[in-house]
């Protein structure tokens, strides 16, 4: 049975632990969240707002649990993330990068990390996650790698998502929707794999900000 989070992991960080059980005592499925707000706030719509309540709901469930990286992992330095990333075990660490879009339309681009561990699992996860917005509300602008300093970015399956959006309310249910879709079917490890993307298929480089 998978650990979640060990006494011993917060013991010396200071965190409350955390018991997660499923009704047919089942480990339920752990994805991280780290949430980046560039939004304004324009016409009473705020994407940012709507999708954390669309977490709470989702957290409500038996199956599947979500933790805020801010929370978990504020005043650790980079061992104790570590040891804290080890604890838990998340199925996918997801950045989310919401800013208003300067171009006239939505936007979605994606970023694996190179040192990152699970590579080929997060390459998958990321293009399948680009691929599932609806393409005539959202441009879909690709897959890249990039080198990340970060623990949460190469310790486990992690992507890192720049959502560009018009914040307006069309479109922010489209991307609320997918990535609500996404996070509720996210795949596991130890489940049935995605078919792997062979790294050439991928971009070059951009720089993360």
């Amino acid at each position: 049975m998978k650990t979640l989070i060990k006494n011993t992991a917060f013991a010396f960080a200071g965190i409350i632990s955390f018991s997660f059980t499923t009704i047919d005592d089942k480990d339920p499925k752990i994805v991280i969240v780290d949430i980046v707000d560039n939004i304004e706030t324009t016409n009473n719509q705020n994407l940012t707002s709507t999708f954390k309540q669309s977490l709470d709901t989702i957290n409500q469930a038996d199956d599947i649990k979500i933790l805020d990286w801010k929370e978990i992992a504020n005043g650790l330095d980079d061992t104790k993330k570590q040891v804290l990333l080890d604890s838990i075990q998340p199925d996918v660490v997801l950045t989310l990068n919401f800013k208003n879009s300067e171009k006239g339309n939505n936007a979605v681009t994606a970023v694996v990390f190179k040192g990152n561990k699970h590579f080929d699992e997060s390459l998958s996860t990321a293009r399948d996650l680009t691929n599932s917005f609806d393409e005539k509300v959202i441009k879909n602008e690709g897959v890249f790698q990039a080198e990340s300093k970060y623990i949460q970015d190469n310790a486990t399956p992690a992507i890192f998502l720049s959502v560009e959006t018009l914040n307006d309310q069309p479109s922010n249910s489209e991307i609320v929707s997918t990535l609500t879709d996404f996070i509720k079917n996210v795949k596991s490890e130890n489940e049935d794999p995605n078919e792997i993307i062979k790294n050439d298929s991928i971009q070059s480089d951009i720089k993360i900000e």
